[in-house]
């Protein structure tokens, strides 16, 4: 699941954009069919973004409960189909049915309506007066999937409320929060395109800035003269009778001294001492590199800063073949790759890594994942399989940690 936040970026009383699409029962909807409606609900769902799972029930009661009151509901699905096909248009008919939805379920193949209105995630939703201009774009309500709030609908509820009452929609309005919009690959928005830049950038300044702070920490407590060198076959600490230190760091032993006190300690342990003694204290405390896979920004984002605070080094991958590459690359010691990823599925992801010649463990990680499937990512290869809201971080930080420490350390004198 990638937590993505509504953009909010259609501006309020902007006017409906327009849109003509196929339904799952056949049938082509367009705007003009709601011409003579006192409100018009848009909302970009999908079949099987557990944020939409959540609320299906409370959707389909909506549809019910304004059923001739002058609210016209219509449902959109964007999602590319090529890469989550469990959002075909034959399964959207299928989901129509058993959730009970009475409006219409309309198929974006284009993704043109998508980017049209701005939307960024599942659900994501666009209430429009009889005007057809638009007055709330929020949340439906505080509930999430794992969060014990009830789904009461309550926020848009009474935004529908006021509109056919013929008063203003409520100043507050809080962005609703689900699974992105799954984009077809070099079909992504400027708008989406440009946050990931963003955050990519981010990354890659503050890899650089831990490398500076490494030796600024080390001359900052007397040293005079620091040298890095990447990927040993051992890491460890070399002191020379001129009072040089030369740091053999992998990307573990970066991590654990990356602030001013573990690099005093470390330098201070250092003399007079077994250097890959040393090197095993930085491993066993659990400190990696971390490959982290997933197409929201979003969580990419989120996850990186709390690994990052944990000591973690970080990179990020927005897909799986993207992944791959960094995993060549870079050497990651653990994967964090998210249950549904584009381009490269989880399954053949493993598949790689485990035919290969990379030991990096591998942690899967999804909304309401089923035992069955947990059972069938560890007997494929996954070293770990975490199932529940992705906003709890310490799971997923134990599980690095854990996987980490029990990698082979490196072996002393």
């Amino acid at each position: 699941m990638a937590r993505t936040p509504s953009t909010m970026m259609l501006e309020l009383g902007a006017e409906a954009p327009n849109f003509s699409l196929p339904g799952v029962d056949g049938a082509t909807v367009s705007l003009d069919d709601f011409g003579d409606a006192g409100a018009l609900l848009v909302m970009f769902i999908c079949n099987h973004c557990p944020f939409v799972k959540h609320i299906r029930d409370e959707l389909a009661a909506l549809g019910r409960d304004y059923a001739g009151k002058g609210l016209a509901v219509v449902a959109i699905s964007s999602n590319d189909v090529a890469n989550y096909p469990d959002d075909s248009p034959e399964k959207m008919k299928a989901e129509a049915e058993e959730a009970g939805y009475t409006f219409p379920y309309l198929y974006d193949e284009t993704q043109a309506v998508a980017k049209a209105y701005r939307a960024a995630c599942t659900p994501d939703f666009f209430l429009f007066d009889a005007d057809k201009k638009l007055v709330y774009r929020g949340q439906l309500d505080d509930s999430r999937p794992g969060n014990d709030v009830p789904v009461t609908g309550k926020d848009l509820r009474v935004a529908i409320e006021s509109v056919l009452a013929g008063s203003p929609a409520p100043e507050t309005q809080h962005p609703s929060i689900g699974c992105n919009i799954k984009w077809i690959p070099g079909n992504e928005p400027e708008y989406a395109a440009a946050l990931d830049r963003d955050a990519d950038r981010g990354a890659r300044q503050r890899a650089l800035d831990v490398r500076r702070h490494v030796v600024r920490s080390l001359v900052g407590v007397g040293v005079e003269r620091v040298v890095l060198a990447d990927k040993p076959a051992e890491p460890r600490l070399e002191v020379s009778p001129h009072g040089w230190v030369r740091v053999f760091l992998n990307n573990q032993a970066r991590a654990g001294v990356a602030d001013v006190d573990r690099a005093e300690a470390f330098l201070q342990a250092g003399i007079g001492r077994d250097p890959a003694h040393l090197a095993r204290n930085l491993v066993e405390r659990g400190m990696a590199t971390v490959l982290i896979i997933d197409d929201s920004h979003l969580e990419r984002t989120h996850t990186s800063l709390a690994l990052s605070a944990a000591d973690h080094t970080v990179l990020v991958a927005r897909d799986g073949v993207e992944a791959l590459r960094l995993l060549e690359s870079d050497k990651p010691d653990c994967v964090v790759i998210n249950h549904h990823t584009p381009a490269v599925s989880a399954e053949e992801f493993i598949d790689r890594v485990r035919s290969g010649p990379s030991s990096a463990r591998v942690i899967v990680r999804g909304t309401a994942l089923t035992e069955a499937t947990a059972r069938a990512y560890q007997a494929r290869g996954a070293d770990a399989v975490l199932s529940g809201p992705h906003e709890t971080d310490g799971p997923l930080i134990d599980a690095i940690e854990t996987c980490v420490r029990s990698a082979k350390l490196p072996k002393a004198g």
